[in-house]
């Protein structure tokens, strides 16, 4: 039984079994043909790639890697979705909360940051202006609402993120 924080949990994902399966995979490009010369013996070089590199091997060695992967990805996600956040969210929501907040607060940062009254000269030389036909000021109030909403939540998320623990059953060597 593993105890880890999320933090933690996504390094040993990146940092240690993403990266012994990318060895594992370059190995099979690397070592799954070779080149013998007109002059050498095939079965003998065959036999000594043989015994480097077995397919079947490395292929389970793979899948024991990503049932690890899959036990720690869902462990995370019931973390996600079970541990309840000050704002009455759980962790999942909220991440979800933040990328709708992200895009809600580039639509008014645009808002918010017009000016009241354009200038614009028509085609046949006429001077005309394009007005807001909004409050700037409920723009900006909106804006820095939504900014504040977004900073407290990834404040939380990051201290639930690098102190909350959760466990999951798995062989692995830290």
């Amino acid at each position: 039984m593993i105890k880890v924080t999320s933090d933690a949990a996504n390094k040993l994902i990146k940092k240690k079994l993403e990266q012994e399966k990318g060895i594992l995979t370059d190995k099979i490009s690397k070592m799954s043909t070779f080149i013998v010369a007109i002059t050498e013996n095939y079965d003998q070089i065959k036999a000594e790639q043989e015994a480097e590199f077995n397919l079947n091997e490395t292929i389970s060695q793979i899948d024991e890697i990503d049932k690890k992967i899959i036990t720690i990805r869902h462990a995370k996600s019931v973390f996600n979705n079970s541990v309840v956040m000050k704002n009455g969210f759980t962790v999942g929501d909220n991440i979800i909360r933040l990328a709708i907040l992200e895009r809600e607060k580039s639509i008014y940062s645009r808002l918010a940051t017009r000016q009241k009254k354009i200038r614009n000269t028509s085609i046949n030389k006429d001077i005309e202006y394009t007005y807001l036909n909004y409050d700037l000021e409920d723009a900006k109030k909106k804006y820095d609402s939504v900014y504040t909403e977004i900073s407290e939540i990834q404040e939380e998320l990051n201290i639930v993120n690098s102190s909350a623990e959760y466990k999951f059953e798995i062989d692995i060597d830290l």
